[in-house]
């Protein structure tokens, strides 16, 4: 009788294609974890749901591994082999995208350097292939990688930051409170674009009744054209060149003492809410705050190296199929909404919260004046303007070069009169709206007793903003008066009403707060009490005002003594240009007074002795690693590029 043979029939199409899908599955989860925590604890970013955001970034992971896989299996690939090949494939994207943007910056990418790292990226992603393929079949494999996996999520789950600890409301209220403190600041605000500032036009109602209550500055200097270093300043009372918060990605350096922590030490529940993402946890901002809020918090996926390679990815894909589409979005990008009702919607959520007579200090930070120009409705003007239309007109460049090349002022084509106008009417349309705006917040908050007769109020600009005044636009560029002159209003108990005529700055805002309310500030600063002079109403005779834009390559300072002002470009110990200003016989700054260094004279001295010492006293700090929706979030700003 012939024996029967055993029926070993080889495994489907289906059967492989499973297994593998599977197997490459689980592995790219693991893969997955091990790229969200290194975000989650390398990154400096706060994320609002650590543990929910590495789940996205493993399943990615899973995802594309497990299909890459899948297709292996398909191809009769044994399942170790399908899934050995697919983690080789995505460890060697993955890696490469790494190693040729994150060290090289895409620069330089046939040199020695980038393909002795290409060659080791290759050899260690066919090592991880070879090891897979080699321990899959191990019982014990199976259960590693899941362990790891479950011990990731432990890690997020424990250990990581989240955004909640950025939100705590005091317990109780002592029986006696301090004074509350309440700090508006409104992004990219010129003072002479304020109805309180002499502005021909009906901007700012709110703003305006403050000022007559309190005392109004009339000439008061940020340090800075730009916002994340000049309200670095307002927290430390420090220069730019000395807290060294000023490049892309920058943060507050951990030395460096803050207003909010000064307010915090001495049992103030500190409260902080930002529309932009300049002043974000990202950089260092939410410190010194018992509850911090922002409009968005980065995503954990987009952080990670998977998730920038998906998003460039995608870019390139709309580029190349899309390109009409990507030309109308890289002129004028996605206008904002009403960011101020955003704001005030969170803001009024957390009054809620506290309780009854905590003593507050509380920190507002508006975007709306900033450039895209959305105002929510046509408040200034009845011509039915469109502001994406309008926006789309400004076609300017984000990284046009903005010096000339003798003196600091770009050249950019003069644009038209009806594109000055429709800008303007936009941006005053801006100014009106968040004005209105807060208008309704100080209503709550006087509602809720958390701002009363007894409690202080400060209101102030970052920066301003340029409409060609000199042959430029928006900010950050440079040192003339629509970019640093910024409306200052303080009002409170002691405080007379009055219009301070003499030249203040940011820097001298931590220590007049921490006279007029008895919190300590810190050993080392760069402004002025200002509190012995508010009842005198003036300021110290012959006194010198310093701001400066730091960038390598087009550094500029400025000083300013009574009505007399110097512009320096460039580098101390080098060649540098000069322009100096009559500030009262020519307050447009349109016709610079001869200098050189031959007769810059003493304010000269002064300006490069002040920046001399600014530079030697910088804190050593910290730079976060910006994710891609950080940085695209900052492009559409126009600081940064969002691929780099």
């Amino acid at each position: 009788m012939e024996s029967k043979q055993p029926n070993l029939e080889r495994p489907s199409r289906w059967q492989l294609a499973g297994a593998a899908g599977f197997m490459g599955g689980l592995a790219g989860g693991f893969m997955g974890s091990l790229d969200g925590l290194h975000a989650l604890f390398t990154s400096g970013l706060v994320f609002e749901n650590p543990a929910g955001g590495l789940l996205k970034v493993a399943v990615f992971y899973a995802l594309i591994v497990g299909a890459i896989g899948f297709i292996g299996g398909w191809l009769r690939k044994s399942p170790p082999t399908a899934a050995g090949w697919a983690i080789e494939i995505t460890a060697m994207v993955v890696l490469s995208r790494l190693v040729l943007m994150d060290f090289f910056g895409g620069k330089d990418l046939l040199t020695l350097a980038p393909v002795g790292a290409m060659l080791a990226v290759l050899a260690f992603s066919d090592i991880l292939r070879r090891t897979f393929n080699r321990l899959i079949p191990e019982p014990w494999a199976l259960r590693f990688l899941t362990g790891g996996i479950l011990l990731s999520f432990l890690l997020a789950w424990g250990a990581a930051p989240s955004t909640a600890d950025l939100r705590k409301i005091p317990v109780d209220a002592p029986s006696e409170r301090p004074p509350n403190l309440v700090v508006i600041l409104v992004d990219t605000l010129r003072a002479d674009r304020l109805s309180c500032y002499g502005y021909d036009r009906p901007t700012s109602p709110v703003l305006d009744t403050l000022a007559a209550k309190g005392t109004r500055f009339e000439r008061a200097w940020a340090q800075s054209p730009w916002t994340r270093p000049s309200v670095a300043t307002l927290f430390t009372s420090l220069y730019p060149s000395t807290h060294g918060t000023w490049e892309q990605a920058d943060q507050l350096a951990p030395s460096a003492p803050l207003l909010s922590e000064a307010f915090r030490e001495v049992g103030y529940h500190t409260a902080g809410f930002s529309a932009n993402v300049q002043i974000s946890p990202t950089f260092g901002f939410s410190r010194g705050f018992d509850w911090f809020w922002n409009e968005k918090t980065p995503a954990l996926l987009q952080s990670s190296r998977i998730g920038r390679l998906w998003k460039k990815t995608k870019q390139l894909l709309v580029a190349t199929f899309l390109p009409r589409l990507m030309e109308s979005m890289g002129d004028h990008g996605i206008l904002r909404g009403t960011d101020a009702l955003t704001v005030n919607a969170a803001v009024l959520d957390w009054v809620e919260k506290v309780p009854e007579g905590a003593p507050v200090f509380l920190y507002v930070h508006y975007l709306d004046p900033h450039q895209p120009y959305n105002p929510p409705e046509d408040l200034l003007n009845e011509r039915d303007l469109d502001p994406l239309a309008i926006n789309a007109r400004l076609q300017i460049p984000w990284n046009f070069s903005p010096f000339h090349p003798d003196l600091p002022e770009s050249r950019y084509p003069e644009p038209g009169k009806s594109l000055l106008q429709d800008l303007g009417d936009l941006y005053d349309a801006e100014i009106r709206f968040v004005d209105r705006e807060i208008g309704i917040l100080l209503a709550n908050l006087r509602a809720k007793g958390v701002l009363t007769d007894q409690d202080y109020l400060l209101f102030l600009s970052d920066h301003g903003e340029e409409f060609y005044d000199h042959y430029q636009w928006r900010h950050g560029n440079s040192l003339f008066e629509e970019m640093i002159r910024v409306p200052l209003i303080l009002v409170g108990p002691g405080v007379p009403a009055q219009v301070f005529p003499d030249p203040v700055q940011l820097a001298d805002i931590f220590p007049t707060l921490g006279s007029l309310m008895g919190i300590r500030i810190p050993g080392t600063t760069h402004g002025l009490d200002l509190a012995p002079m508010l009842e005198a109403g003036r300021g110290p005779s012959g006194r010198i005002i310093y701001s400066e834009r730091p960038k390598p390559g087009a550094f500029l300072r400025a000083v300013v003594q009574g009505a007399s002002k110097l512009v320096s470009l460039g580098e101390l110990g080098t060649e540098m240009k000069w322009m100096a200003f009559d500030l009262e016989n020519g307050p447009g700054e349109s016709e610079p007074v001869a200098a050189d260094p031959s007769n810059i004279g003493k304010l000269g001295s002064s300006l490069v002795e002040i920046g001399a010492s600014a530079l030697a006293s910088r804190l050593a700090g910290s730079r976060a690693d910006l994710d891609p929706e950080t940085l695209a979030r900052l492009a559409a700003l126009g600081y940064a590029d969002p691929d780099s």
